[in-house]
């Protein structure tokens, strides 16, 4: 990012993802953002162990490009160097009193801000975007393009991200009720309108048809099982009875493959 402006085209991009569950185009795919730990979630900040830095002609070490404020000298030494920019990132942290921010759980704590980027616009961005959903699932789409057949060719097109908050085998308008039920990196991807379970522990992919994507679809976003069995049902065309049977084996099955929590009775 080299403005303001990119600013802005990021969150744009971001609230798109976030409202639709899509992307806007294939730069989000296909590009790879300089310094993108700022945004990229807790613990991603390697300010105090630099793995590269920009050296100034007057032998001033600047960690992150876009940001003018040194962190010291050539001459310093390295752990001196490394020592000056934990103390950096201390007084940031106690200026914006990240210990009692609602973001703190998941922001970078990024110390080194470009210089069209103020703290307060920073901190906001953390606040009030889900920004590290985005990028955990840039990553994660990235990695498949070039590992997996299954994406190999995608477009930005051609891919549509399941969540809590965005649907789309359930309408968006039913309410979430419960806590999901998925385990943690378990993916509904539906890419070329075929839905897919991507494992973020073991990195498998999983084909799936639709039934299944809609009681995976329901586990995400928190649907009780009286609801899921009616919309089944009517879907499907098939009695109560018969949908709440087929609920239940479907999630005994992810459960038993790791990716659902726990057993939920129907």
């Amino acid at each position: 990012m080299a403005d303001e402006w990119d600013v802005q085209a990021l969150l744009q991009d971001v609230e798109h993802y976030t409202a639709t569950g899509t992307f806007r185009a294939d730069y989000e795919l296909d590009s790879v953002m300089v310094n993108g730990r700022r945004f990229a979630g807790a613990n991603q900040c390697r300010l105090s162990q630099p793995p590269r830095f920009q050296l100034e002609p007057d032998g001033a070490i600047l960690p992150c490009s876009g940001c003018s404020r040194s962190i010291g000298h050539l001459e310093d030494g390295y752990a001196t160097v490394a020592q000056q920019a934990a103390v950096l990132s201390d007084e940031e942290q106690l200026v914006r009193d990240c210990a009692g921010c609602p973001a703190r759980d998941r922001c970078s704590k990024c110390a080194m801000l470009p210089d069209f980027l103020s703290r307060e616009q920073y901190c906001e961005i953390q606040r009030n975007y889900h920004i590290q959903d985005y990028f955990q699932i840039i990553h994660i789409i990235k990695a498949l393009k070039m590992s997996t057949q299954a994406l190999k060719d995608v477009t930005f097109q051609d891919l549509k991200i399941s969540s809590r908050s965005v649907t789309h085998y359930l309408p968006n308008s039913m309410e979430s009720t419960e806590a999901s039920s998925v385990s943690e990196h378990v993916y509904l991807l539906t890419v070329s309108g075929s839905p897919l379970i991507y494992q973020g522990t073991t990195r498998k992919m999983l084909k799936i048809n639709e039934a299944t994507a809609i009681i995976l679809e329901s586990m995400i976003k928190g649907v009780d099982s009286e609801t899921l069995k009616m919309f089944f049902a009517e879907r499907f065309q098939v009695s109560a009875e018969e949908a709440g049977q087929f609920i239940r084996q479907a999630k005994e099955s992810l459960r038993q493959a790791g990716l659902a929590k726990m057993s939920v009775a129907v």
